[in-house]
């Protein structure tokens, strides 16, 4: 839910609306520490899912994800 909650609320908000083609997303994952192996995969994931949701034309259509 995590990530997919972080790209509607980003392609909702106003703010990312407001900043031209590019929609620049985050997420909160450990990278260190006793959580690094999930962190690291769900930072894996959130780069698989950008470059598939820029493939086939963003958000909309017209605006980019930017990580």
């Amino acid at each position: 839910m995590g990530l997919a909650a972080g790209l509607a609320t980003s392609a909702f908000s106003p703010i990312a609306r407001a900043g031209g083609d590019t929609i620049k997303i985050g997420i909160v994952a450990s990278v260190t520490g006793p959580g690094a192996d999930s962190g690291k995969y769900a930072l894996t994931g959130a780069k698989i899912a950008l470059g598939r949701v820029n493939k086939s034309g963003g958000v909309l259509g017209t605006h980019r994800l930017n990580s």
